[in-house]
């Protein structure tokens, strides 16, 4: 798989907002691709990215009719709660990945996964819950769910490189959620490292 270049973007502040939804928004997406679950219930979305030094910059726009999630507080484990969209990281040279969820409800999970532990550790022993391991903005408007972060990464300089994999739960009332993403994976595990894009930022 070819890398995708990853475009340079100003920002002023490690804040996101909704004017840097736009303007990541202009550039050509990723499309999440249907997974698993109801077929018949896919909505589809894409993934747009960037980068400024030291940081990921993701933005997500999603089709959903009926958004939902019982998140109360953030490290639930999201994905058994409601909707949930998922980031997965690996700058290049790190020593482990970020699973990064965000709900509907602006809670999230952190994971920080070794990279060289088989089999891989539970997800209790992978949580970060002491500081937040990246910013994000999410609102819910006109059928969609649009989301907006920005996550620390060591390697996003000019010619660096990285891994990623943007996913989702989509669940519905009375049915298993429907499972999307901008990886195509052979099968049913968003871990599968070799099959997320491949990313060079490029100035």
């Amino acid at each position: 798989m070819s890398a995708l270049a990853v475009p340079k973007f100003p920002r002023s502040s490690s804040t996101p907002d909704w004017t840097l939804f736009e303007l990541l928004s202009q550039q050509a997406g990723l499309p999440l691709c249907y997974l698993a679950g109801p077929r018949e219930k896919f909505l589809s979305g894409i993934a747009f990215l960037g980068w400024n030094e030291g940081h990921l910059l993701v933005a997500a726009s999603l089709q959903d009719t009926d958004l939902a999630s019982e998140a109360i507080r953030d490290s639930q484990h999201l994905w058994e709660l409601g909707d949930v969209f998922e980031i997965f990281l690996h700058g290049a040279d790190e020593p482990y990945y970020l699973e990064l969820h965000v709900s509907p409800t602006g809670h999230r999970l952190q994971l920080q996964i070794p990279d060289s532990v088989t089999p891989r550790p539970a997800v209790g022993e992978c949580i970060v819950d002491d500081e937040p391991l990246f910013e994000f903005l999410t609102r819910h408007t006109d059928g969609l769910w649009e989301i907006v972060a920005i996550i620390p990464c060591p390697a996003a300089s000019a010619d660096g490189s990285a891994r990623v994999s943007l996913s989702r739960y989509d669940a519905g009332p009375d049915r298993a959620p429907v499972l999307s993403s901008t990886s195509r994976h052979a099968e049913i595990n968003f871990h599968r490292q070799h099959e997320w894009t491949p990313l060079v930022f490029v100035d």
